[in-house]
């Protein structure tokens, strides 16, 4: 019951953040966790606790937080933890995947009926990449992986 009530206060809290979402911090059970767009959703990662400063833009935006291969990412407090994985599905055949992999300094590895799967190098902003890739037109999503559960 105890995490179900989180849950809901938490969705809402979520839901109510918008378009800041980015930019907030939230302490649940005695954690602190900072929230994150991806793929057009929100998620929740763990905060190592930092006081750094928020850069805002003219219009009163603050920067898209960065996301890098490895990061973890939870949807709510009880949920299994996602992994991004570093790979971005985007629309696209192969001579275009190519391109698009050159052009923003990724490697193409595989494409079947339309999808390509492009490699980021470690240290790589997915989300930076993910944005430059939709300014240009390319349906894109950053792959998240979750635990795989194994049978007993």
């Amino acid at each position: 019951m105890k995490h179900s009530l989180l849950g809901l206060a938490l969705a809402g809290l979520l839901a109510s953040a918008g378009v800041h979402a980015a930019d907030e911090s939230v302490v649940i059970d005695g954690k602190q966790y900072r929230t994150i767009e991806v793929n057009g959703q929100t998620y929740l990662t763990p905060d190592n606790g930092s006081k750094q400063r928020v850069a805002r833009s003219a219009d009163g935006k603050a920067p898209r937080q960065t996301l890098r291969s490895g990061d973890v990412l939870l949807q709510g407090v009880a949920s299994p933890q996602l992994t991004a994985s570093g790979t971005l599905l985007v629309e696209a055949d192969d001579n275009q995947a190519s391109a698009l992999a050159s052009r923003h300094g990724l490697r193409f590895k595989q494409s079947s009926g339309g999808i390509a799967l492009l490699e980021a190098k470690p240290g790589t902003d997915l989300n930076a990449v993910a944005t430059a890739l939709k300014q240009e037109g390319v349906n894109v999503q950053i792959e998240l992986a979750g635990a795989l559960k194994q049978p007993k």
